[in-house]
């Protein structure tokens, strides 16, 4: 403290060495009727999850090339049962696709109702390993990877999140998404 309003800092890190000094920082009292009025809003930090509506699109993947990574969609062109089939196909000559689209809308909570838990342990495992491999194939360094869920996130306040399997799975992926940008599109429908 350098006086009744003010203090000087030194900032280090970890191991002690220096980074930064500020000689003088000036600050008021604030009582707790102002920090309360302040509102949970700004307890909640600077980055929230927004859902933004956007109208039906038609046509919308018409000319773009794209593939199903797993099952779950039907009527889809280029399907795979797993990423290595995919990466087999591409060593045999076929294009990389723009996207991949991963659908968990059925599974695993489906094969495991009532064990939330294994259900949630099993699609983090299996798709922490298909990001693993999609990261690590430099071929996809342009293409994205689209993950796609069914209620593991409510958009509103009054929504509820009957997937709970699946929502571990958006965790995930928001991490890896700030560590590898514009890679990875998490979608719910």
């Amino acid at each position: 403290q350098t006086g009744p309003e003010s203090v000087a800092l030194d900032l280090a890190d970890a191991t002690g060495a220096p980074v930064a000094t500020v000689e003088s920082m000036a600050y008021r009292p604030l009582s707790k009727d102002a920090l309360r009025s302040a509102g949970s809003a700004s307890r909640e930090g600077l980055y929230r999850v927004g859902w933004t509506s956007i109208p039906e699109l038609t046509n919308a993947v018409e000319g773009l090339d794209w593939a199903v990574v797993g099952d779950g969609l039907s009527s889809a062109g280029r399907a795979y049962t797993d990423l290595s089939g995919l990466i087999a196909a591409m060593d045999a000559g076929t294009a990389v696709p723009a996207a991949a689209v991963v659908p968990l809308v059925s599974h695993p909570t489906a094969a495991l109702p009532g064990d939330v838990p294994g259900a949630a342990h099993a699609a983090l495992n299996e798709l922490l390993e298909l990001v693993q491999g999609w990261l690590a194939e430099e071929r996809f360094a342009d293409s994205r990877l689209v993950v796609v869920t069914s209620g593991a996130v409510a958009a509103g306040d009054d929504e509820d999140v009957p997937d709970l399997a699946h929502a571990g799975v958006w965790g995930l992926l928001r991490a890896t998404q700030t560590e590898h940008p514009d890679r990875i599109v998490l979608l719910d429908i």
